[in-house]
């Protein structure tokens, strides 16, 4: 939860600052990205054990929050682990999650979900992406979704989703 209120209050302050109205038409979003959702099953935060002081946890929220690719969503584990110490699980699933959501916004995905034993990638205003075409090989397109069942091979479905969102990048990239 509060996470995503960070990650809220950094895109109106971004908004704010450079001059952005939320009041104005299509000219408005199309400086931005779309928003996507990430609503993963996953403990994600930074644990008071791990960063007592509440001020610079949430100047590390917030640094995660404008992370823009996963270099530096890479990046700053590193600085974590080199100022803090290993990384704890909850910090490494904060870190995943953001970069799944940077490859959903990549993609053109709005939504990522898992459902009982399917990853769901959903489209924005239930709208496909213009690469829908090339994304057959990977699950079942709907007119709102994409539905990917998980191998049982996969059971740690997290590398699993990660490779899927690259691969579906690479292959959008490519076409």
């Amino acid at each position: 939860y509060l996470y995503t209120r960070l990650l809220s209050d950094a895109v109106k302050q971004l908004r704010t600052d450079r001059g952005f109205s939320l009041d104005k038409s299509d000219l408005v979003m199309k400086a931005f990205k779309p928003l996507v959702s990430v609503d993963l099953p996953l403990h994600t935060n930074i644990p008071t054990e791990y960063v007592p002081d509440k001020t610079m946890r949430l100047s590390l929220y917030r640094r995660i929050a404008d992370t823009q690719t996963i270099k530096e969503v890479d990046a700053l584990g590193n600085e974590f682990t080199d100022r803090f110490g290993p990384l704890p699980f909850e910090v490494e699933n904060l870190l995943y999650q953001m970069k799944i959501k940077l490859l959903a916004t990549e993609t053109g995905f709005s939504n990522v979900n898992i459902e009982g034993d399917r990853i769901i990638l959903r489209f924005p205003e239930g709208k496909p992406p213009s690469f829908m075409e090339i994304s057959k090989p990977f699950g079942r397109i709907g007119k709102t979704a994409l539905w990917i069942e998980i191998p049982d091979e996969h059971k740690d479905w997290k590398p699993f989703l990660y490779k899927l969102l690259s691969q579906i990048f690479e292959k959008q990239s490519t076409n």
